[in-house]
């Protein structure tokens, strides 16, 4: 994962190469991706940060983040998931501190990476609460039969407001609801 971009200027990922359905073959492989250990959301990064190479591969990497809900932990709390829905969160995460981002660099978006978090949250845990904050909360409606793409529009379809952090806390003791920890995804950019 962490190579493929060098893979790809080397020439190893171009249609039709052995590299490529060797690549294929180990990231469609769900008993390599249990034993790797690796997180969803470092799959989806690799993805996005390389999306010039094989269409192929990148359908494997697709299948790969599936595979890989099962390496995530699970602590069977009940979790207030709180997704900063607020426009910063369109910004794209600079994954390489040596080389800054400018427009048309690939990478992931923090809205992307959120709903990621959010939505490997609840294809492990049993007892989940996902809404979107700014100024104010909303309902979401990510679950487990969620993908990326329909987790990212569901929480950014109509992104709003200020970041306001204490708003999810503020929600779950006007409903009395009973929590045991809140995770709390945002940018940092809050007010």
């Amino acid at each position: 994962l962490r190579n493929l971009n060098r893979f790809d200027k080397a020439g190893l990922l171009a249609p039709f190469s052995d590299f490529s359905k060797t690549l294929i073959t180990r990231f469609t492989n769900q008993e390599a991706i249990s034993k790797s250990m690796v997180h969803p959301l470092q799959i989806l990064v690799a993805s996005r940060m390389n999306p010039g190479i094989d269409p192929r591969v990148t359908d494997a990497l697709d299948e790969a983040f599936s595979l890989s809900f099962g390496n995530a932990p699970v602590t069977n709390k009940k979790l207030y998931i709180a997704v900063d829905v607020s426009g910063s969160m369109g910004a794209v995460i600079n994954l390489n501190p040596k080389k800054p981002m400018s427009y048309g660099t690939p990478g992931i978006q923090v809205r992307e990476a959120a709903a990621a978090i959010a939505l490997t949250i609840a294809k492990r845990e049993p007892n989940y609460y996902i809404a979107g904050f700014a100024h104010s909360m909303r309902e979401l409606g990510i679950t487990k039969k969620d993908t990326i793409t329909s987790a990212t529009k569901k929480a950014f379809d109509s992104a709003f407001g200020l970041t306001m952090i204490s708003v999810p806390i503020a929600d779950a003791g006007n409903r009395k609801m009973v929590v045991d920890a809140f995770v709390i995804i945002t940018d940092s950019e809050v007010n």
